[in-house]
């Protein structure tokens, strides 16, 4: 497996985070501003990770990177206000500039005791908002204790 250590590259475009990305497989297409990832991609930022089959980092004419997507995610931990985030689903794509994650297909988030199903999950990182949609053959579902203000 090949460890692709991108620190000096897209460290300047990250606020000057750390990320590092292993996968057993990189391809980059200069002429589409695209850095593609596959086989057993691994993505760790601060405290968040990723786990999927493929993820895609796209960047503008100027080398910033605008979108994150990544396809078959098995595992991911992501830190939105101050809260945990773990979970799964089958797309993800991230918009660095709006600081919005869309979740798709077969969507499973945990959060403290609480676990969230459904197909399509947007979490806007700057406001807390959340939109949450799903079908009538699988709808959302939202898994939740309540705490009793006696005890």
């Amino acid at each position: 497996m090949y460890k692709l250590i991108l620190l000096s590259f897209l460290s300047l475009f990250l606020f000057a985070q750390k990320i590092e990305i292993n996968a057993d497989l990189f391809k980059a297409n200069k002429k589409d501003n695209i850095g593609i990832f596959t086989g057993n991609v691994f993505i760790k930022k601060e405290n968040d990770f990723l786990q999927a089959n493929e993820v895609r980092v796209i960047f503008n004419e100027k080398n910033v990177i605008i979108k994150y997507s990544a396809k078959d995610i098995s595992d991911f931990k992501l830190s939105v206000n101050d809260k945990i985030i773990t979970g799964k689903c089958k797309e993800l794509e991230y918009d660095v500039l709006k600081n919005i994650y869309e979740l798709k297909g077969d969507v499973v988030l945990k959060e403290d005791k609480k676990e969230l199903n459904a197909q399509l999950v947007k979490v806007n990182q700057k406001t807390g908002e959340y939109l949450v949609d799903s079908n009538k053959n699988n709808p959302v579902k939202f898994i939740f204790e309540l705490n009793n203000a006696n005890n």
